[in-house]
């Protein structure tokens, strides 16, 4: 939505009340997008290789015969490179993806430890080890060295892709003898960022509302090792759209009290959250443990409650802010968790929304895939470096999550940022 196009519908925020301002997005291993075409016929070779290994490792003939039963499937029920055109994915090394032959008689790639040497992959220890490793390794470019004096006050670290006690976040605190208190935010698949946000809120206020108060930063964290949990073995459509929908998400961002930030810092005023269970709905989405790796399970309907709520999450941020839901709607810019293209688009319907109001959530699916709760926060990095979009334009950010769990958000655009990748 271009500036000049912006009516500002919100209020400002109450004079009693001290702003919130989300803001200082950094993203990582930005450099490592594998394009998804590769990565469709990649995986078709894994699932294959797999196959091979569970059936004995067949004659070159058979191996040839299910290679290509393999690329059919996943041909047919993959995520087209249309909808998704690249995503990162730690578990298969850039460069063994992009050096690989492809052979289908070739032997199962053994560089792929993480996912183990038969379909069924590394027991869920073993992968948790993993994630450790990678997740310590992040943290090293999320805050190195030479920002050692500018610790957060608090961190509230956000994942649905791994389980550590201690973690990793929380190794690096005590070894650096930081005074930052680790909250966990775990296990609530697409919609992690929603009650992250309200919780470092509620951590940064709870020393005080005023400029006296003692907290200056809470900065949230989110690992999503999500290419951890493949599983070569099950080849149904279900999975194999998993597999090619799905990619790895690490970003932080921090919340701090407004007239604390620079004056020339960009980012997005929190205004107004929602969250609600939708009634009969618990069986629609899981996201469950088992022993090689975490198992999602979506059912057809969800869509249908998808789009049979959403309005009522709209109308309470709406409420919250004194506006009706038609002002909010033709005013904002939305942040739509895009679960998959459908999601997106029916969102959209129900809603009455134009094209121009969902182009970072649409984008942000092309360039990385849904990368679970880190994804909405990679949209709101986006508009919040966007210059075309006014300061005090509405940000309205919606998704969704096992429970069935609809979220919503209302922000409003503060100036803007300059990116930061790595």
């Amino acid at each position: 939505m271009a500036a000049e196009d912006v009516k500002p519908v919100l209020p400002p925020p109450r004079p009693d009340r001290a702003s919130t301002l989300v803001s200082d997005f950094r993203s990582f291993h930005d450099d490592q997008v594998i394009p998804q075409t590769r990565l469709n016929d990649y995986l078709s070779w894994l699932i294959a290789s797999a196959r091979c290994v569970e059936t004995g490792t067949p004659d070159e003939a058979a191996a040839r015969a299910i290679f290509d039963e393999t690329s059919a499937l996943v041909e047919r029920f993959g995520v087209k490179p249309e909808h998704v055109g690249g995503r990162v994915m730690l578990a298969f090394p850039s460069e063994l993806v992009a050096s690989a032959q492809l052979d289908p008689a070739a032997p199962y790639p053994e560089t792929l430890t993480t996912l183990g040497r038969s379909g069924y992959g590394d027991t869920l220890d073993l992968r948790m080890r993993a994630y450790g490793r990678r997740v310590s390794s992040f943290l090293d470019e999320a805050y190195p060295a030479s920002e050692v004096d500018d610790m957060p006050d608090d961190i509230v670290h956000v994942t649905c892709a791994g389980y550590l006690a201690p973690n990793p976040i929380e190794r690096m605190i005590a070894n650096r003898r930081w005074p930052t208190v680790v909250t966990n935010s775990y296990h609530m698949g697409c919609y992690g960022a929603f009650p992250a946000v309200p919780i470092a809120n509620g951590v940064l206020s709870s020393s005080g509302t005023t400029l006296a108060g003692i907290k200056r930063r809470v900065d949230i964290v989110h690992t999503e090792f999500v290419s951890l949990h493949t599983e070569l073995f099950d080849y149904s459509a279900g999975n194999i759209i998993t597999m090619t929908l799905f990619g790895d998400g690490f970003i932080r961002y921090s919340l701090s009290p407004e007239p604390r930030a620079a004056a020339n810092t960009g980012g997005l005023r929190l205004r107004a959250a929602q969250e609600l269970i939708v009634p009969e709905s618990a069986d629609e989405m899981t996201w469950d443990l088992g022993p090689h790796a975490f198992h999602m399970y979506l059912s057809a309907r969800v869509p249908l409650f998808i789009r049979d709520h959403v309005a009522a999450v709209v109308d309470s941020l709406a409420h919250q802010v004194g506006v009706t839901r038609e002002q909010l709607v033709d005013s904002a810019v939305f942040a739509i968790h895009p679960g998959g293209p459908r999601i997106v688009q029916l969102v959209a319907e129900q809603l009455g929304l134009h094209d121009s109001q969902l182009l970072h959530s649409r984008e942000v699916l092309r360039r990385r895939g849904n990368m679970s709760s880190a994804t909405v926060p990679y949209i709101w990095k986006a508009i919040s470096e966007d210059d075309g979009i006014a300061a005090g334009t509405p940000i309205v950010s919606l998704a969704f999550g096992p429970g069935l769990t609809a979220t919503g958000l209302l922000m409003e655009k503060v100036g803007s940022t300059s990116p930061g990748t790595s």
